[in-house]
């Protein structure tokens, strides 16, 4: 069976990896396609698309994008989308800035804390392209404060914890439609994350979802018990919406999510990536020569 994986992230957000190392990656272990869907950034989807053209691996253009949807956090993932769109770039851009205003507030209350992480350190470690939550965390253990960033998560960095500083984010709607007039197919990423406290809430949100033009939901994905997967599945055929799959691999910053395979367990069929595509074609009314991917 041909399987896939449609949620990595790249060294150009909170992955370990450049794209065009993923790219190489996925093609030694035999994938048969993959998407680049770094938070709130575009730029890796260029090379790795390049890159995947000189291999023969199909790469799906993409991004993550963090909304707020009536005041919980949600993640919007974007597929098959123009990348080189002005509109895309100029939204992007703002979303970064929502990001760097968001850093410097962390940075302070850790410091009021007596936890003397400096920028210039975290910027070494991601390697000076994009500053996440993940690298200050590692930051906190190379300094010895904490024994592991899922102990940096939960003392200092996680939602509610004393150093949490909640990031200005596009509304769901705004994020949706700024997936969609970039000629893309909008998908809710892991949905366990909405903290919905029952199928129906859950159903609820999803209804609410589509109305603003959502397409799909990430029903397979590292973190899903076989419970959830079963939940998501269930809602996506309820509502006639596209079933995706990805590992939601950062590579050495979540060590053990594995490319392609999760945590050992995940194999995403092809099959998943044909309807998407059938779909998206559809709505958009493109020709296969017209789409970039």
């Amino acid at each position: 069976m041909k399987t896939i994986d449609l949620h990595i992230h790249t060294n150009l957000s909170d992955g370990f990896l450049s794209p065009v190392r993923v790219v190489k990656e996925a093609k030694k272990i035999g994938l048969a396609a993959i998407a680049i869907t770094d938070h709130d950034e575009i730029a890796g989807n260029e090379p790795a698309v390049l890159e995947g053209e000189r291999l023969g691996m199909e790469v799906i253009p993409g991004m993550e994008i963090s909304v707020d949807l009536d005041g919980r956090p949600a993640h919007m993932l974007g597929y098959f989308i123009d990348y080189r769109n002005p509109e895309l770039i100029a939204s992007i851009r703002l979303l970064q800035g929502y990001r760097r205003k968001r850093n410097p507030q962390i940075f302070r209350r850790l410091h009021q804390l007596g936890l003397m992480v400096t920028e210039q350190e975290v910027k070494e470690i991601s390697g000076g392209n994009y500053i996440g939550r993940p690298h200050i965390a590692q930051a906190l253990v190379d300094r010895g404060y904490v024994h592991s960033t899922a102990q940096a998560f939960e003392k200092y960095l996680g939602n509610g914890a004393p150093a949490y500083v909640q990031k200005q984010r596009f509304s769901a709607q705004q994020g949706i439609e700024v997936i969609r007039r970039a000629g893309g197919l909008a998908v809710l990423a892991h949905p366990f994350s909405l903290g919905a406290e029952s199928e129906a809430e859950l159903s609820t949100i999803v209804e609410h979802l589509k109305r603003m033009g959502l397409g799909g939901i990430e029903v397979f994905c590292s973190p899903h018990l076989e419970e959830q997967t079963e939940l998501y599945l269930r809602l996506a055929n309820n509502f006639n919406l596209l079933v995706t799959g990805g590992t939601d691999f950062h590579g050495e910053w979540k060590p053990h999510v594995q490319l392609g395979v999760g945590k050992g367990n995940l194999q995403i069929p092809y099959s998943l990536l044909e309807k998407m595509k059938k779909v998206h074609l559809a709505k958009y009314k493109l020709s296969a020569s017209e789409v970039n991917f």
